[in-house]
């Protein structure tokens, strides 16, 4: 979903962070199945990511493209963690020059 202002895709980001208990910053996502952080796309940092497990173990990615003002979610219903976060790390939104 891409949102009006910066300030709104940050706060519903946060509010998905939140609700699947993570701590910003802790855990090594996207490296594993649990946690939050940072991502680049080979420069600067372009937004938050957060992985964790629905209630019925379902992974999922959620994260921010701020340039874009964008906040998206990929859930893998038939794919593990690993597989699913190297399928996120092809996907976009990627701003075009």
């Amino acid at each position: 979903e891409q949102f009006p202002t910066l300030a709104g895709a940050r706060g519903y980001y946060g509010g998905l962070v939140s609700l699947h208990g993570l701590t910003r910053g802790q855990g090594n996502c996207p490296g594993s199945a649990v946690g939050e952080g940072t991502y680049n796309q080979g420069g600067p940092t372009v937004g938050r990511v957060a992985c964790y497990r629905l209630d019925d173990g379902t992974p999922t990615v959620v994260w921010t493209n701020e340039p874009l003002r964008v906040v998206a979610t990929m859930i893998g219903t038939k794919a593990t963690p690993k597989r699913l976060l190297a399928v996120w790390k092809e996907a976009g939104p990627y701003r075009r020059s």
